[in-house]
Parts: C-alpha cells; sequence; structure tokens
C-alpha cells in the first residue's frame, strides 16, 4: 500500500516536469513532439517536402522558423527568436495589412488560409526580393493545450518571375500585333489614295475627245502618283529591314559641304515638280571650312532628303533652311528649318512612329509623306544619334538630328571612299573650265566640285554671254553646259560656238533622261551629257575624259 503510494508521487512528479518542459519547448518542437499523430505527420510531410513553416503562439508576439524557413528567408540564426512586427516590416506595404489580419484573425477560426506576398530577405545587401507562398492555419496541440498558428513557407521567386517574364511577352506580342495591324491600315489608306488616282486618270485616258494639254496633265498625275506608290513600297521594305536588323552603316570619308550642295541642288529641282515655287531654299553651311568627317553619307543624305520632303509638304510659301554645324569636337548638329504649318505635341509624337495609335486628323494630315520619318529615326538610331523636332502650329517648324563626329582614320589603315580620292587624284592646274549656268546654287555645287582639282573656273550665267567668252578667250578647255537658260538655250549656245570653234569639249548637264534628248545634245553638237542630280564621280571621270587628250 505505501509502496503504491510511494509510486503513484512519482508518477505525479514526473508528469509535472514533464508538463513544465513543454511549456519551455518553441511551437515547433511541441508539434514535433506533439501527441497528436496527424501534427507529427505534417511535420514529417513538411521536411520532405523541403518547404519550411513558422509557427506562432496566439499569446506571444515571437515567430520561429523551421531551417528551411530559415534559409528561405535569409534567417542566419535560427535561435534567435523574431517579433511578428519584424517579419512583417520586411514585407512590401501592399502584402503586409493582410498577413497582420491573418495572424490576429486566425486564432479564432477553424480554416485554412492561402496567400502570396512578398518580402525583403532578411540580411540581403542587395535588398534582394523574393516571392513567398503560404498556407496558414491555427492548430490547437492536445499535449500542452495551447492553440498557436502555423503557416508553411515556399520560395516561389523563380515561378514568379517566369509568370511576369510570360506575361510580358505575351502583353508585347498582342501590343506588336495591334501596331501591324494598325500598320496595314495605315499603309493600306496611304496605297489606296495615290493607286485611286492611277486607276481613276487612266480609265479617263480611256474615254477620248480629251485635247492635248488635259491628256498631258492626266499623264502627268499618273506618273506623280506612280512616283508616290513606288517611294511608299520603298519605304515598306526599308522599315522591315530596320526591324529585321538589316540596314547596315557603311562608313567612308564625307565632305559635308559637298554633301548638302548637291543635296540642294535635288531640292531645288524637286520643288519645281511639287510646284512650291513660293518656297525659297536656303542653305546654311560652315563659311571658308571644309568639314570631313567619318560616317555613312548615303543614310546622312537619306535622313536630311526625308526631313526636307516633310517640310515641302507642310510649306506653301516662305523658305526651308538646311544646314549643320559642329556643336563641339564630338558632335554634329543637321538641321532643316521651314516656315510651314506647324505641329502640335501630338501630332509631333505620331510623326516619327507611324505605329502609334492616333485620331483620324491626325493621320489625315500626314496622308503621303509614308514612313519618312520613322525611318529616319530609325537611321540616326543606327548612327548613335538622336533626333527631334522643335515646332508650334502656325509658326513653323525646325527638325533636329545629332550624331556623333569621327575624324578620318590614318589613310594607311583606310580604304579611302571613291568620292574623296576621286576629287584628290585630279591636277588640272593649267585648265580652265567654263561653267555655264543661270542657277546661283547648281553653280556653287559644280565650283565647290572643280575645287579641289585646282583647274581655274569662269561663269557664264546666259546663253549669249558663254557664245562671248568663248569669241573672246581662247584659252578655254571645256564647257559644262546647261541646257535651260534664260535667254537662248543650251542647244542653241552650243550650235552658235561650235560656228567657230568645233574642237572645244562641251558637255551638257541636263535633268531630262530619255534618249531623244541625249540625241537632240549630240546632234546641237555636244561630246557628252550628265544627267542632274550629278553624281561627283561620273561628273569627274567625263570631264577629265576630255582634259586628258
Amino acid at each position: 500500500m505505501r509502496l503504491r503510494k510511494h509510486k503513484k508521487k512519482l508518477t505525479d512528479s514526473t508528469n509535472k516536469t514533464n508538463k513544465s518542459d513543454k511549456d519551455n519547448l518553441t511551437p515547433l518542437r511541441l508539434l514535433q513532439e506533439s501527441s497528436d499523430r496527424s501534427n507529427q505527420h505534417l511535420f514529417k510531410v513538411l521536411e520532405l517536402e523541403n518547404t519550411g513553416f513558422w509557427a506562432k503562439f496566439p499569446d506571444s508576439n515571437m515567430i520561429w522558423f523551421s531551417d528551411i524557413a530559415a534559409q528561405i528567408t535569409g534567417i542566419k540564426d535560427v535561435s534567435v527568436k523574431l517579433s511578428a512586427d519584424d517579419f512583417l516590416n520586411n514585407i512590401y506595404q501592399e502584402d503586409r495589412n493582410r498577413m497582420a489580419q491573418y495572424l490576429e484573425e486566425l486564432p479564432h477560426k477553424r480554416e485554412i488560409a492561402e496567400y502570396r506576398f512578398r518580402m525583403i530577405k532578411f540580411n540581403s545587401d542587395a535588398r534582394e526580393t523574393i516571392y513567398i507562398s503560404t498556407s496558414i492555419t491555427s492548430i490547437k496541440d492536445q499535449t500542452a493545450k495551447k492553440e498557436f498558428i502555423i503557416g508553411t513557407l515556399c520560395d516561389i521567386t523563380k515561378q514568379e518571375k517566369y509568370k511576369r517574364e510570360i506575361t510580358r511577352l505575351k502583353e508585347k506580342a498582342e501590343e506588336s500585333n495591334m501596331q501591324k495591324s494598325l500598320f496595314l491600315a495605315n499603309v493600306s489608306h496611304e496605297i489606296r489614295t495615290p493607286l485611286n488616282s492611277i486607276i481613276g486618270f487612266s480609265e479617263l485616258l480611256n474615254i477620248g475627245n480629251l485635247d492635248a494639254k488635259t491628256r498631258a496633265e492626266y499623264f502627268q498625275i499618273i506618273i506623280n502618283q506612280g512616283q508616290q506608290l513606288q517611294k511608299l513600297v520603298d519605304d515598306i521594305s526599308e522599315l522591315a529591314k530596320y526591324e529585321a536588323g538589316d540596314l547596315t552603316i557603311n562608313k567612308s570619308p564625307c565632305n559635308f559641304n559637298l554633301l548638302l550642295n548637291e543635296l540642294l541642288i535635288r531640292v531645288n529641282q524637286q520643288k519645281k515638280q511639287l510646284n512650291k515655287e513660293n518656297v525659297e531654299i536656303k542653305i546654311n553651311i560652315p563659311a571658308n571650312e571644309e568639314i570631313i568627317g567619318y560616317t555613312d553619307s548615303g543614310r546622312i543624305t537619306q535622313i536630311l532628303s526625308n526631313l526636307i520632303n516633310t517640310s515641302l509638304y507642310f510649306t506653301d510659301r516662305g523658305y526651308i533652311e538646311i544646314g549643320y554645324y559642329k556643336n563641339d569636337e564630338l558632335t554634329l548638329e543637321f538641321y532643316v528649318k521651314d516656315t510651314g504649318a506647324g505641329f502640335t505635341r501630338e501630332e509631333q509624337k505620331y510623326m516619327f512612329d507611324r505605329l502609334l495609335q492616333a485620331q483620324d486628323t491626325i493621320i489625315r494630315k500626314f496622308e503621303g509623306l509614308g514612313l519618312n520619318l520613322t525611318i529616319s529615326r530609325g537611321l540616326v538610331k543606327l548612327l548613335n544619334g538622336k533626333i527631334w523636332v522643335e515646332s508650334e502650329p502656325g509658326s513653323g517648324s525646325t527638325f533636329f538630328f545629332q550624331i556623333p563626329f569621327e575624324e578620318l582614320p590614318h589613310l594607311d589603315s583606310l580604304e579611302e571612299s571613291e568620292e574623296l580620292s576621286t576629287i584628290s587624284q585630279y591636277n588640272w592646274k593649267d585648265k580652265l573650265i567654263l561653267v555655264v549656268e543661270d542657277d546661283e546654287v547648281n553653280y556653287k555645287f559644280l565650283e565647290a566640285v572643280l575645287h579641289n582639282t585646282d583647274a581655274q573656273v569662269i561663269r557664264a550665267d546666259k546663253g549669249n554671254q558663254a557664245i562671248e567668252l568663248c569669241k573672246s578667250i581662247n584659252k578655254i578647255d571645256l564647257i559644262l553646259m546647261d541646257l535651260k537658260l534664260p535667254d537662248i538655250s543650251g542647244f542653241e549656245a552650243t550650235k552658235q560656238i561650235r560656228k567657230f570653234n568645233g574642237t572645244i569639249p562641251i558637255i551638257a548637264q541636263t535633268a531630262l533622261v530619255l534618249a531623244s534628248e541625249r540625241e537632240k545634245c549630240l546632234k546641237a553638237g555636244c561630246n557628252e551629257q550628265i544627267t542632274k542630280p550629278i553624281d561627283i564621280e561620273k561628273l569627274l571621270k567625263t570631264v577629265n575624259k576630255y582634259l586628258s587628250e
């Protein structure tokens, strides 16, 4: 009897000691050593699945993490207790309130909450963001008679990044499809406009009973609209190459003064074709200085031509000024300034990117321009430059683009461009060339081309003056003859010169390209014909052919 009582006291004492030890254990240890087999099974499954978990007593502000949970969140010492406030402070502000709500309410509810949140990883110098998925519930331990919150903890950062990347790619694909649809709609409209004119006026030509003037007018409309359609097709091809990364930059020495002078001749001819006679074309280049750099002269010409076309399109009177200057040793800045209609800020945004959605009024305003400015923006980007416009409605516009200025590489490591090497290889120091040209700009261009050959150049701006100079000066070695002159034509001037001088070489320069015109030149007494816009290399080779004989 006494022995039985002693054993009972010993058992009660042991139970009290165990109970006291259990009260001092962490929630994780309680879960591990719980008499509730389902809790023990849950712990083992979580560990096997490499899933961390955490736990918190409702009457404590401390949170305990498993080894895996500590590793995921960046907690270095798992034995260090972390307060719920510290844990919540590392969670993103947008996600923090929901987690705090779960910690407060779940002990009073019998449910499982699924939640995803972002947090800053502990002990991360770069403040690394991680994405966490957690399942939270309230568990009552039968041994300790305590109810605490337990939550799983999985790192889903990689999955979230993949998901966001897929979403981004999907949105990009949808945007691309939308832009393609918009582009096709705009291009389709621009194609139909000249096509409608071509088909319509072709049908009118078949009606008959048209006088010669009307028929010629219809033919000219068809030609002009056909050229516009061809330009649009070329633009689409160029844009496709840019989008595919097939456009290339071919650098070579470039004389920027010569480039702008040659471009000016083309613009003066172009404005006549567009009936823009009230628009003056100006040029502004550095005075008494030839700037030669290393770039793609063809692309520079293409960009400037596109900007000039835009200015011509919107300018009916006033002027268009083309120029450039050297900002510093590293930058060249080109500009095209006009006195045209000007543009709103919304129009300026659309004009450089025809793939953007725009109002119908804006789309209609740029009809007929093709993809000039969109292509120019891409070309400037290829040249490592930038392009922009400054404009106000009714106050004209100035288009700018900047490109890096590169000095010429050493000649021993450079294959010189055909343009510069061709000019420098001719030496006509003792030769006298008569340039018959009434247009001041065209004459300046020819004078600039011939300048580096050391030839002596004199000018006649009328046909009769050219005849008198040939009579009074015996040592003229060659004549460059414009065919459209203000008094008599170049054809007639050539015929008159041939009456007293049958040997002097006469090279006609004309914008006419028909074979019949060439025959007319030869019949008048010209030796050769060069077509405008003049190709510098071809001009020099042709002149040299006669001066070297």
